[in-house]
């Protein structure tokens, strides 16, 4: 499977570069309960490390088993796409960060 999902999300983040972050890959097979697929982490300084306002830059990142939980079949061949862009939120040291994701699940 390959799913895209083509998602847009916008938070703020307060400019600190030591910052990650955590993309957790669920999923929902409804109505059966939902079931976390892998993770992935980034950090903000990979995305933060061009001026503000520039086009989106993708990060291909690899997903990680999820502590705790079944580690599913072929999770070494799953990732998720996520193109990050930035921008100064105001004067003060905040900055937004828009992230839209696509992934590919292992079988």
């Amino acid at each position: 499977q390959d799913p895209k999902w083509k998602k847009e999300f916008t938070f703020t983040s307060h400019g600190d570069p030591e910052l990650h972050l955590l993309v957790i890959v669920w999923d929902d097979d409804s109505p059966m309960p939902s079931q976390p697929v892998g993770l992935a982490t980034i950090a903000l300084k990979d995305v933060v490390n061009h001026p503000p306002g520039l086009p989106e830059q993708e990060h291909k990142l690899k997903l990680s088993p999820v502590p705790g939980e079944e580690v599913p079949k072929d999770l070494q061949k799953a990732s998720v796409t996520l193109s990050l862009s930035w921008e100064l939120a105001s004067k003060g040291a905040s900055s937004k960060v828009k992230a839209g994701a696509d992934e590919k699940k292992p079988t």
